[in-house]
């Protein structure tokens, strides 16, 4: 057998002539371990494989058969540490299944995750999970519609990770429900005038925050003040550009609750900067549980929203054999982290 010259690319057809055979068979072999041909035949073509050092041309196949070995994630912002965390759960899990993970980061423009999508469908890639979107805007409907019934053909799975304008399969938790929670959690220690931040009207995480928001109040017989629940995006310069707006002293806020770790952080922010104290004078509490909200001063109570588990179950649920079914759900709970930034009254 000719040894391997250094510099000297390693082909198939190298493989071939030195077990004997022709490319095809090998290929085949390749390609299908279970492929019928003598014991003798496989075992001159993986030795000569081991001893020629071949890989087989993984980008060669996958022009053949589509990009099914391959996942895509779009994120909205990637530089924010929720998704983060999500980014780093998906990209784990897929490389334990020998799969590799595209991710995308959409910097929540809508035309930029559609052009994502479209790339992805172009390629046939094995799935997408969607850690974005869930925006109610006919245009955005339209065209995702259009995607998913043609990725269905071609069998590429797509799940959610967060609530969605199609009834797509999710792995995510109940955004109301968080709100709720945490506006219950306020309510318990005397907090009755209380805010609340989240993000754009168009977006569904955001509705069902006020859902829950308004469900709170109705249990305590307060009546729902539509300027005490705002509309931004989750992020810290929304979070302070809110705060700002927000009549604290004239309509008696004594709390703050925020539908993202980050927009807690833009509130706090504001507040020192205006000399109010959290949580003497005004409380915050978040939504995520972000690595730095421990270490926030003071540190954030939030609910502890566990993104790098449903990153694993996300890529768990577009490999298993079974296609994910439409309107499927895997609910996370989150769990309350008490720290120092609720004050009781």
């Amino acid at each position: 057998m000719d040894v391997q010259r250094p510099g000297k690319r390693i082909s198939i057809r190298d493989v071939a002539k030195a077990a004997s055979t022709s490319v095809s068979t090998v290929s085949r072999v390749i390609s299908n371990p279970s492929y019928p041909v003598s014991p003798e035949l496989r075992e001159r073509i993986q030795k000569a494989i081991k001893e020629l050092n071949y890989s087989p041309d993984s980008a060669a196949q996958m022009l053949k058969k589509g990009f099914n070995n391959i996942l895509g994630l779009i994120l909205r912002d990637i530089a924010n540490p929720y998704f983060g965390e999500i980014a780093k759960g998906v990209t784990e899990q897929a490389m334990k299944k020998g799969i590799l993970c595209f991710v995308c980061n959409t910097e929540r423009n809508v035309e930029n995750e559609i052009h994502y999508l479209e790339l992805f469908w172009r390629h046939k890639v094995k799935g997408v999970i969607l850690a974005g979107g869930g925006i109610d805007v006919r245009s955005y409907r339209s065209i995702l519609q259009r995607y998913v019934a043609r990725s269905h053909q071609y069998g590429i799975r797509i799940v959610g990770l967060a609530p969605q304008i199609l009834d797509l399969p999710l792995v995510t938790i109940d955004y109301q429900k968080a709100a709720f929670t945490i506006l219950q959690y306020l309510m318990e220690r005397g907090h009755r005038r209380v805010a609340m931040i989240s993000g754009m009207e168009t977006v569904l995480t955001t509705r069902e925050h006020l859902e829950g928001y308004r469900e709170a109040l109705k249990m305590r017989g307060i009546p729902f003040d539509s300027s005490l629940f705002l509309y931004g995006d989750f992020t810290e310069q929304e979070g302070y550009d809110c705060a700002r707006k927000l009549d604290i002293a004239g309509k008696g806020i004594t709390a703050i609750a925020c539908g993202s770790d980050a927009i807690a952080i833009g509130v706090i922010h504001y507040l020192s900067e205006r000399g109010i104290r959290v949580p003497e004078d005004v409380s915050i509490i978040g939504i995520g549980d972000i690595p730095h909200s421990k270490f926030m001063v003071p540190p954030l109570t939030t609910l502890h929203v566990p993104r790098y588990e449903m990153g694993v179950r996300a890529v768990e649920m577009l490999t298993r054999p079974e296609e994910p079914m439409w309107g499927e759900k895997i609910l996370f709970t989150p769990i309350l982290m008490e720290r120092k930034s609720v004050a009781t009254l």
